[in-house]
């Protein structure tokens, strides 16, 4: 492999020991590189060299990643989706209880249901409500539930991380 150019340099870590880029090359057109002072190559070290005595122009600095949101959870369990509801006051501890212990649904998601559009509709919401063990932030009663709580899709996210973790 014949070296042509490396462009872009740049540190993949804070202490600098690792150094990525693009080489361009007469038999394998331009390839990404990721490579560090003892490289197992003769290439990559010699890149490594030339690069540290800034053949290649200036090493563009290394970036920390921006933070990434905690991971939104597929499913919560039925004491973690009402126990949480409790918590935001959404609904009250006793409502929260009685949905775990007997199936009654709680008022302000009842009202939630009945604004649906059809009978159908209304039963298997209700089905679903009593009879899950889990619920899916997928489900379309969940976006339903969303947005009659005037939430935002954050909102949403928030409220399935904070109830995982109950």
């Amino acid at each position: 492999m014949k070296v042509i150019d490396v462009l872009a340099l740049k540190w993949l870590d804070p202490d600098h020991t690792l150094l990525g880029g693009t080489v361009k090359t007469s038999d394998l057109g331009v390839i990404p590189i990721c490579i560090h002072a003892n490289y197992d190559t003769e290439v990559g070290r010699q890149i490594w060299a030339d690069a540290d005595l800034g053949k290649y122009g200036p090493i563009f600095d290394y970036q920390e990643p921006e933070p990434q949101p905690e991971p939104v959870p597929d499913e919560i369990s039925r004491r973690q989706f009402f126990q949480y509801l409790a918590v935001l006051e959404i609904i009250t501890r006793q409502e929260s209880l009685a949905a775990l212990q007997s199936g009654t649904i709680p008022a302000p998601l009842q009202a939630i249901i009945d604004q649906l559009p059809t009978d159908n509709d209304q039963y298997e919401a209700q089905m679903f409500i009593i009879g899950a063990q889990n619920f899916n932030c997928l489900h379309p009663l969940s976006e339903t539930v969303r947005l009659s709580l005037g939430w935002s899709v954050e909102q949403k996210d928030d409220f399935w991380r904070e109830a995982y973790k109950l």
